[in-house]
């Protein structure tokens, strides 16, 4: 039977440690008090010292609500306890170590390295619950200021960023991402249907190898549907203007990310940039080509080395090769299973009009090409009238 003193124990001078099998947990008090005074009312002041301490043993309490997040605390905070209320805050960075969202295992969706957080304070009601956060995010070369509002039936949190870098998330969902600029991220919803809707601009974008330059995006993540949709992509390479929305399934799947996209205004040296990983080795080495138009189309891509599929339309209005031009141009070009196809193929210039197709094998460098011109005189090019073989008057013969 235990005593009236032993049920008013006091924590004065002494520390708890916790430990969760990989980190420890401090907690100390210099104040007298007794667990009668907190249920009357009281409040102990409390110091936490966190080392290498997971969120996931922190948060225990949510029953797993808060699983997919993952990191590992170390550092100091201050705590204020009442019978139904928690305060805590930090006067110094708190170590997160590496912070990960994980959807499905092995792999993280995004992995943050040597995060830290600043500015902390947590406002925790027992009954009901409700948990507050106000903080900032500090990463190696990025700062995100963190609001956010968790209670039994959701989580509603603001993250923004007018200084934020790709090089601290530099995969998402292992697809490797490049770019600098603002960024903001509203998460809200019940904790079945968790949905992230970001939004942001940045300049020098690259995904996956494709250069996008700068670009201004609108963005949504439903946790469980694994499906991660960029509703709206506006982007500026040189002189393109590119205009798009992608699909990317963050599960296990064949072709996870699909690009429908159209282009007002391009030219050939941007497309060369921004197509970048699917190009054929052969047409990069052709930069004197000098071309104008405005294309759309699908871009289907997988990165376990299975070839990327296209279905996109070309139509352009002026074309130049080592001095040879051409007043108009259009294609329709289709790829699948490493097979490229260039159909309907035009060609302008003057009062000549010609038409033909192209199949490149990219496996197997099999070229095959068909292609008919009418009314062009060979005097009309800069090679030929340059030629002593232009003194034969030679034209070409007309059907």
């Amino acid at each position: 039977v235990r005593s009236r003193r032993q049920r008013q124990m006091c924590i004065r001078d002494r520390s708890v440690m916790i430990t969760d099998g990989t980190g420890t947990l401090d907690i100390s008090s210099q104040s007298k008090m007794s667990l009668e005074d907190i249920k009357n009312g009281g409040r102990v002041d409390l110091k936490l010292d966190f080392d290498n301490f997971k969120t996931k043993s922190i948060f225990h309490f949510l029953n797993g609500k808060l699983d997919p997040f993952s990191a590992a605390l170390t550092g100091q905070i201050q705590a204020k306890a009442t019978k139904n209320n928690l305060f805590l805050s930090t006067k110094d960075k708190v170590s997160l170590g590496d912070l990960d969202l994980l959807l499905s295992a092995p792999n993280p969706l995004l992995s943050m390295k040597n995060a830290q957080l600043k500015k902390m304070s947590i406002s925790l009601n027992l009954e009901p619950f409700q948990l507050k956060l106000l903080t900032q995010l500090h990463l190696d070369q990025s700062e995100i200021d963190v609001e956010a509002k968790i209670d039994d039936k959701g989580i509603n949190a603001k993250l923004v960023s007018s200084k934020f870098n790709f090089a601290d998330i530099p995969k998402i969902s292992n697809i490797p991402i490049q770019g600098s600029g603002e960024l903001n991220i509203d998460i809200s919803g019940a904790w079945d249907n968790v949905i992230f809707n970001l939004d942001g601009k940045f300049i020098d974008s690259n995904v996956a190898g494709y250069k996008l330059g700068d670009l201004e995006f609108d963005a949504l993540l439903p946790l469980k549907e694994k499906r991660l949709t960029f509703k709206s992509i506006n982007a500026k390479k040189g002189s393109t203007l590119l205009n798009a929305k992608i699909n990317l399934a963050l599960s296990n799947k064949a072709y996870p990310l699909f690009i429908d996209y159209s282009a007002t205004k391009a030219t050939y040296n941007d497309l060369i940039e921004i197509l970048n990983p699917i190009i054929p080795a052969g047409f990069k080495n052709y930069r004197d080509i000098q071309a104008r138009f405005k294309t759309k189309g699908k871009v289907h891509i997988d990165f376990n080395n299975r070839p990327v599929k296209l279905d996109l339309n070309v139509e352009g209005n002026s074309l130049s090769y080592q001095g040879e031009y051409f007043d108009g141009f259009g294609a329709d070009i289709l790829m699948n299973a490493g097979r490229l196809n260039i159909r309907n193929l035009k060609l302008a210039r003057e009062e000549s009009r010609g038409q033909g197709l192209l199949i490149l094998d990219t496996d197997t460098n099999y070229l095959e090409y068909e292609f008919l011109m009418k009314k062009l005189s060979l005097r009309s090019f800069n090679l030929y009238r340059l030629s002593p073989v232009s003194y034969t008057h030679l034209t070409l013969p007309t059907t």
